[in-house]
């Protein structure tokens, strides 16, 4: 029997009826709060004395009493179980758990360092990648400045044919002032 079991109505061993206990004294010595005791009246656990002046509110003493001794039922089978008899089942529960802890951050670690290679390998790749553009800008600048420096260069030889040719065709003189020009141009 526990104490949310309505209590059997009981007549008084001398006939005799019980004593009134005011709904207040009946908390107290229970250990729980008025509400309390008006919702046990209503679920049948305790029962109200009807004899006495409808404006107080009170219960009869045999009920309290019978209240009492499920209680106190109760509280000694409680504590007959302690809590140290599920201990090995919360010390497995908690060795799991650490091993749980330690295999997700097992995981946790290798995804990390998954992660920082792929960022590391992402990041090589995108440096090989400005290099070779760079490479290739500079092949391009040197490949043009070469295309200048061949054109020049057929450019200057186109000239001095067509001075060579003039030289030919020209004075003793004239050919001599040409060639001078011809080597302070190749020097300078």
């Amino acid at each position: 029997m526990s104490v949310s079991d309505p209590l059997p109505e009981t007549a008084s061993v001398d006939g005799a009826s019980d004593d009134a206990v005011h709904v207040d004294q009946a908390a107290k010595a229970l250990g729980v709060s008025r509400r309390t005791i008006e919702r046990m009246i209503d679920r049948g656990q305790l029962h109200r004395d009807t004899r006495h002046d409808s404006r107080v509110a009170t219960v009869t003493k045999r009920s309290l009493v019978s209240a009492l001794e499920i209680s106190r039922h109760d509280n000694t089978t409680r504590q007959s179980h302690p809590v140290s008899d599920t201990q090995p089942d919360v010390t497995a529960a908690l060795g799991a758990i650490e091993r749980l802890t330690d295999a997700l951050a097992d995981e946790r670690r290798q995804l990390t360092a998954a992660s920082a290679d792929r960022h590391r390998a992402e990041r090589e790749r995108e440096e090989a990648r400005i290099e070779a553009a760079r490479l290739q800008a500079r092949l391009e600048a040197e490949r043009v400045a070469a295309e200048q420096r061949v054109a020049a260069a057929d450019a200057d030889r186109d000239e001095l044919r067509a001075q060579l040719a003039a030289i030919a065709g020209a004075g003793p003189i004239r050919a001599l002032r040409l060639r001078r020009e011809l080597r302070m141009r190749t020097v300078a």
